[in-house]
């Protein structure tokens, strides 16, 4: 009879081999997309090669929502009916690629392409597309998926393209001039652009919210409002010489309330703004100073991080102190500190500092509706979420207590499940079918007495706590003497282990009458009970 050889395989659309899966030189067969693969190594490195392939190029799917592509296969993405996302395939292998075209009108509505963990063209992003009538090939290098894409006839509305013969009115474009060239004369650029952007370089020009890079300023600049122009050097930048008494440069308008104000007392400079001083590029602050009795807010603004160095001149004293009161938690509380996440797409973005009235330091949550952290004077620590040991939850996990609420019949001379049909508790909802299942990982405390009738002649009766359907604990075991007046009682505990997932606890009882026992029903004659004791 003839020998049948069977590769490895695989009938599950997409799935490829690992390096694990597979030994040098052995073959693995995928059946349903028709893909062979081996294992090759080269200077130490494993990876798994396609070395024959089901070539359906030509062949497309339309898809109208969210869609996983499989390696090796071409979509038409119709967005007509709304957007949604074509995620590349996991964990794909050198060689792979992916063919989308647009369905419809992507220029409309866009189709995104997810990334799913790899890169697109080196970038760690979702691509959008956007361009009508785009054919986009995806190519996996083996390190990132590679982009090609061409727009043909099909493409409809091609005003975004630009060629080199053509004229194109750009609406909503931008132009980066860091890559691309455009020349014309200053009176081209002045005539072309009607709202007057561009400054000549020669005769009188009204800037409005323009930067000068470097410019130098002299005696005859005019500023709006009152300066003193032997203070205005070549330094690129107002400079005031400290050495006089109250050398004013006012920026804006003659009123220190609408402008900035820059002048010395006493050799001493002094910045003034009555609504605040936005510094966007960092600033060193020395002393303090309140002009005119006022009060004063700063707002540091920095590309790099802030630092406040603190150089006492005695062994006493605070490198920051805040005094506040009264502030937004209301009467009696103190916020002097509130943190902002500005990164795209951050959630829960805010978190607020503040004191009570008691002198406890509190966290408040992002909407500023609840307390998450409460630190009090005498040290007590209260937080409104779990309480964590090294990522797992350490207290408060799952507790129940179960009871036999009808009698259940048990043969004699096998260990069988104990059903227990009520409840005295079950705070997480980890007890159903007489089954213990915790979701939290750590310890456990587990408990159980059962009841059976039964006279003297019932035999040995046994108890066991039973762990994944194995025996993990046996209990005390009972043979021809009763407890009570036709009735055996049995109990068993122990601590066991759980994993917060799978592990499952269960009761089992036997007896060896010869013929059936029924258990004892009520709440406080069988029952099973457990509680966490600690965290793993």
């Amino acid at each position: 009879m003839a020998n049948t050889v069977v590769l490895k395989r695989s009938a599950v659309q997409g799935k490829t081999p690992t390096t694990g899966d597979l030994a040098l030189g052995e073959l693995a067969l995928n059946t349903y997309d028709g893909n062979l693969f081996f294992k090759r190594n080269v200077s130490s490195t494993e990876s798994v090669v396609r070395v024959a392939t089901n070539t359906n190029l030509l062949s497309y799917t339309r898809v109208t929502s969210n869609t996983t592509a499989v390696s090796r296969q071409s979509y038409i993405a119709d967005t007509s009916g709304g957007a949604f996302t074509i995620t590349l395939p996991a964990s794909p292998v050198s060689g792979d690629w992916v063919v989308i075209a647009d369905g419809a009108s992507f220029q409309t509505t866009a189709l995104t392409v997810g990334r799913n963990s790899s890169t697109i063209a080196d970038i760690a992003e979702n691509l959008s597309l956007n361009i009508e009538g785009v054919s986009v090939t995806f190519v996996y290098d083996g390190s990132t998926w590679e982009v090609y894409t061409q727009v043909g006839a099909n493409g409809g509305d091609q005003s975004g393209l630009v060629t080199g013969s053509s004229t194109t009115t750009f609406t909503n474009k931008s132009i980066s001039l860091a890559t691309n060239t455009v020349t014309g004369t200053t009176a081209e650029f002045n005539t072309a652009l009607s709202d007057g952007n561009f400054a000549t370089l020669a005769g009188t020009e009204t800037l409005t919210n323009k930067t000068l890079a470097s410019p130098t300023l002299d005696g005859s600049t005019t500023f709006t409002g009152v300066y003193h122009s032997s203070y205005l050097t070549t330094y690129g930048s107002l400079f005031i010489d400290g050495s006089s008494t109250n050398n004013i440069v006012q920026v804006t308008s003659n009123s220190r309330t609408n402008g900035i104000g820059f002048w010395s007392t006493g050799g001493t400079p002094r910045i003034y703004s009555a609504g605040g001083i936005d510094f966007r590029t960092g600033v060193t602050l020395r002393d303090r100073d309140t002009p005119q009795g006022g009060t004063s807010s700063i707002t540091i603004g920095a590309t790099g991080a802030v630092g406040v160095t603190y150089n006492p001149a005695t062994a006493t004293g605070y490198a920051l102190t805040l005094t506040t009161k009264d502030t937004q938690g209301g009467t009696g509380y103190a916020d002097f500190l509130k943190v902002t996440n500005t990164t795209s797409g951050a959630t829960n973005p805010n978190k607020s500092f503040r004191m009570n009235s008691t002198g406890a330091i509190e966290i408040i949550n992002s909407a500023y509706t609840a307390t998450l952290f409460n630190l009090s004077d005498i040290g007590n620590l209260s937080v409104s979420g779990d309480y964590q040991v090294n990522g797992k939850k350490a207290v408060n996990g799952p507790s129940f207590r179960a009871y036999v609420s009808t009698g259940q019949a048990i043969t004699s001379g096998s260990q069988q499940k104990v059903t227990f049909g009520g409840e005295t508790f079950d705070t997480d909802g980890c007890f159903a079918s007489s089954t213990f299942t915790p979701n939290v990982e750590g310890y456990y405390q587990l408990n159980a007495t059962i009841r059976i009738a039964g006279t003297a002649s019932t035999g040995e009766c046994m108890i066991i706590l039973y762990k994944n359907g194995s025996e993990y604990a046996r209990g005390n075991n009972q043979s021809g003497t009763e407890q009570g007046s036709n009735f055996y009682s049995m109990q068993v505990s122990d601590i066991a282990y759980a994993n917060g997932t799978t592990d499952t606890f269960d009761i089992r009882i036997q007896q060896t009458s010869g013929s059936n026992r029924d258990t004892t029903a009520g709440a406080a004659i069988s029952y099973f009970s457990g509680c966490m004791v600690r965290g793993a």
